[in-house]
């Protein structure tokens, strides 16, 4: 046993320390900082030695682990290796990713910069030098990446578009940055600067000139590669027609609560004039990061009584996101802590009102930054969300544990964080049970989208309808959720499934424990495990009993 967990141990550290150093900008993000300046190599070439090392690494795991020898912490692990390898595996070589997502190298050339950019794990004296790497290498990296493409996907166009409009800009505001600090080194920043933004446009006049004139390719990755990524890369033993069918037993399920609750409330009114009317009262414009900072210091305070408390050094920094977010952020993006660094800092990217979206209104602008659906927000990004399921596995296990990020795991223990703090009290709206069943309704809503998406030919006009007509999802935020939802199968379903499958485990933990039932010890240990699949989760909860 000892000598299968020597080998397997050598070969879950390779996955993670080539898988970094192939992939520069999310070594950056997991902080491990040796290869900063760099960006991915997505040539082909580049793809094609990553495929061959991936296909390799999974030969000689199965063929050297025998992993029923293994206890279960490690065989845990080596059921969530062989996840990852299927799942990148399947979109390198089968659904052949990089020859159709149009914006995938615009977005990693931009955020390669932004991660260095807000980072605070060096000086910047220090991050300056990196910085101008990266800057530098741009216009190679994007010449590079763009050579796979062949034809390229509707919704991947769009949101390059968009990043391509934004992202000199965002380019710009890193170069004051820099001069500011060091007025210098003038010359090299600038330098840097304008060839980084001659090259993210002349990347994007390639895909405007020769790409877009091919016409659309696919987007949808069809039943067959939907139930493979549901099956190996999430553990699940669900079906898409079974997720479907979920799906609309829960829309309907909320739809009745939603009524019963607004007839509860107000009987003149329905549930959504209910919720458009809560939605009304919202921060002046300039006070929206504001805003978010109250309700963030009341969530942590209140989630550290309420639910299961992060760990008193695990800070949240709230700054405003960058300009380019809005391309596919519709409110805020969370940045966990880096699982590999030991400031446990977790970086919330406040995304500013879009006053120039064609619907020049206050009220339409500032949807989603309302103080009603601010709270509930605020709950699922930081406190007791996302930012305390980060860091409450922060510094555990292995690093391939550490890197862990399913989303069903993420994205369920968010919805079920907001669920916990209204059963706790938290919300002070009396609309509160109305804006969790909203998103509840929401998050079945978007499980339908995906599947339908991928697998049934859905049109993503009728999927953004379906989120502003059945939910009250601002037009904005839809067409975000379904592009997202098209670009990222099997990641919106997760909220629903992964809310319900965190369910099933603590009532399966309530049945043993009976009257010693602890809610916020149950939490705890679940969140301890880190963002693996859930049924992996499962395995070791069920073993540490």
């Amino acid at each position: 046993m000892i000598e299968t967990e020597r080998a397997f141990s050598a070969l879950r550290e390779e996955f993670v320390e080539v898988s970094l150093r192939d992939d520069p900008v999310a070594a950056t993000r997991a902080g491990l900082h040796d290869y900063d300046g760099r960006f991915p190599d997505h040539s082909p070439d580049g793809i094609r030695a990553r495929s061959a090392w991936l296909r390799d690494l999974d030969q000689r795991l199965v063929a050297s682990v025998p992993w029923e020898e293994l206890p279960v912490t490690t065989r845990v692990e080596f059921a969530d290796l062989r996840s990852r390898l299927a799942a990148e595996r399947a979109r390198l070589d089968d659904l052949k990713t990089p020859s159709s997502h149009a914006a995938a190298p615009t977005r990693v050339a931009l955020e390669g910069v932004e991660l260095l950019a807000n980072r605070s794990f060096a000086p910047l004296e220090e991050r300056k030098e990196f910085l101008l790497e990266r800057l530098m290498a741009i216009p190679d990296y994007l010449e590079g990446a763009r050579l796979p493409l062949q034809r390229a996907s509707a919704p991947s166009l769009e949101l390059a578009q968009e990043l391509g409009l934004a992202g000199p800009a965002y380019l710009e505001s890193v170069v004051r940055q820099l001069l500011n600090a060091f007025p210098d080194e003038a010359e090299r920043i600038e330098h840097a600067g304008e060839r980084a933004r001659v090259g993210l446009l002349r990347h994007h006049e390639f895909l405007e000139r020769e790409i877009r004139p091919r016409g659309e390719a696919p987007f949808a990755i069809g039943e067959r590669w939907f139930q493979h990524l549901l099956e190996r890369e999430h553990l699940l033993s669900l079906t898409a027609a079974a997720i479907r069918e979920r799906a609309d037993a829960v829309i309907e399920e909320c739809e009745k609560d939603l009524a019963a609750e607004a007839q509860r409330l107000d009987p003149k009114r329905t549930w959504q004039e209910q919720i458009t009317a809560a939605r009304k009262r919202h921060p002046e414009p300039l006070r929206v990061r504001e805003a978010w900072e109250q309700e963030i210091a009341r969530a942590e305070e209140a989630a550290a009584k309420m639910v299961t408390p992060a760990p008193s050094t695990c800070a949240l920094e709230i700054r405003d996101a960058p300009v380019y977010a809005r391309a596919f952020a519709a409110y805020a993006v969370y940045e966990p802590p880096a699982p590999l660094e030991n400031d446990r800092a977790g970086l919330l990217l406040v995304v500013a009102p879009d006053f120039n979206r064609g619907d020049d209104s206050r009220d339409a602008a500032l949807a989603g930054h309302d103080f009603a659906s601010l709270a509930t927000r605020v709950v699922r990004e930081t406190w007791p969300g996302r930012h305390v399921a980060a860091c409450a596995s922060f510094g555990e296990g292995s690093r391939l544990r550490r890197l862990a990020a399913n989303p069903v795991t993420r994205e369920g223990w968010a919805l079920e964080a907001e669920r916990l703090m209204l059963e706790a009290g938290f919300f002070t709206s009396p609309a509160a049970r109305l804006l969790w069943l909203r998103d509840r309704l929401e998050a079945a809503l978007q499980s339908a989208i995906d599947v339908g998406l991928h697998t049934a030919g859905l049109d993503r006009a009728d999927a953004v309808s379906l989120l502003t007509g059945r939910a009250l999802a601002s037009p904005a935020a839809a067409v975000l959720a379904v592009r997202r939802a098209a670009l990222e199968p099997g990641r919106a379903l997760g909220a629903m499934i992964g809310s319900d499958l965190i369910g099933e485990l603590r009532e399966e933990e309530r049945a043993r424990a009976g009257a010693g039932f602890d809610p916020a010890a149950f939490h705890g240990a679940l969140l301890r495990r880190g963002a693996l699949p859930l049924m992996l989760v499962r395995e070791e909860l069920n073993a540490s009993r």
